[in-house]
């Protein structure tokens, strides 16, 4: 009974549980504090990601078995790599304008935008100064957390299931933990890129580099971007960006498929689930674990409000 408990598929979502809680206790924490400068609101709000997603993976790894850590690809990336970040880049840029285009006013895609003008009170292109502190505090920092927590620690644990189910389930954490029912197909697919990325690259630092890298796009670039598409061109561009979306798609699962055919030609080990003599249901049913059941529970209870969430963090009294 004691190593059925311990199995990832029981304690992977505990820690989820326990990093969404302790992602609302911050909340309230920053919501109730003042800031005397923009630097103090910026190292708060790093330090928050930091205590939410690193501190409880950090002790997670130290709990886990003997050389676990090494199982998370915390190691930097090749060359090889750099052109599925890149086209994993285009895909999600170009996910987020046409997500854009079809819910008008609906700031799924510019939401870092709206996070940095209600923190920054409005205007975050003041100065470069500032520039350069919201793209590190809103953009690089909450990345590499992020992508520590949910395509290192979490991926690993599911890594023995496969690559589709292992990134099926972080997708779904990492949306879960977004506690937004109306964006959470953007953050699921979001998701589902990232962990293409960490799995086929076999590094979190790839998904961490095109994470940022989207946070960047999302705070600078996509706002005039969706500023310069007319409501009369609206139809034309969403036709545009769709076949340059479903082009880019398409070389990137080309370039995928170049990446795990170098693996087989190099004789790497590959990461493909070991088959073991058991029926077609026993992995699903022990996927579906009942801290995993919990934590779809619990959220459904947020999203419906029987469990009330903070609201969006400001800063009235920063005095910047």
């Amino acid at each position: 009974m004691l190593e059925r408990i311990k199995k990832s598929a029981f304690t992977a979502p505990l820690l989820v549980i326990f990093t969404g809680v302790l992602s609302v206790f911050v909340q309230v924490l920053l919501k109730k504090a003042t800031f005397d400068s923009l630097t103090a609101l910026c190292l708060s709000y790093s330090a928050a990601e930091l205590l939410v997603f690193v501190l409880p993976g950090v002790i997670y790894v130290k709990m886990r078995r003997k050389g676990y850590a090494s199982d998370l690809k915390l190691i930097s990336f090749g060359f090889s790599g750099v052109s599925l970040v890149l086209l994993l880049f285009i895909v999600m840029a170009l996910g987020a304008v046409l997500i854009n285009i079809v819910r008008v006013g609906a700031d799924v895609g510019g939401e870092l935008a709206y996070d940095a003008a209600l923190l920054f009170h409005g205007d975050y292109f003041s100065d470069a100064d500032t520039v350069f502190l919201v793209g590190l505090t809103l953009g690089v920092v909450p990345a590499f957390c992020e992508e520590f927590f949910f395509r290192g620690v979490m991926l690993s644990e599911y890594r023995r299931y496969g690559m589709l189910p292992s990134v099926l389930i972080t997708a779904l954490y990492f949306a879960i933990l977004h506690f937004d029912i109306k964006k959470f197909p953007y953050y699921f697919l979001a998701g589902l890129v990232l962990g293409f990325a960490a799995y086929t690259v076999r590094s979190v630092l790839a998904s961490a580099v095109l994470h940022a890298l989207y946070n960047l796009f999302s705070l600078f670039a996509l706002p005039f971007v969706l500023n310069f598409i007319s409501a009369e061109a609206g139809v034309i561009v969403f036709y545009l960006t769709g076949v340059a979306f479903l082009l880019a798609v398409m070389l990137a699962l080309g370039e995928g498929e170049r990446i795990f055919a170098g693996y087989s030609t190099s004789g790497l080990p590959s990461d493909a689930p070991v088959k073991r003599k058991e029926n077609f249901f026993s992995p699903v049913l022990e996927v579906l674990s009942p801290t995993f059941l919990l934590c779809i529970l619990l959220f459904v209870l947020t999203v419906f409000r029987v469990i009330r969430l903070p609201g969006p963090i400001t800063a009235p009294d920063a005095g910047l």
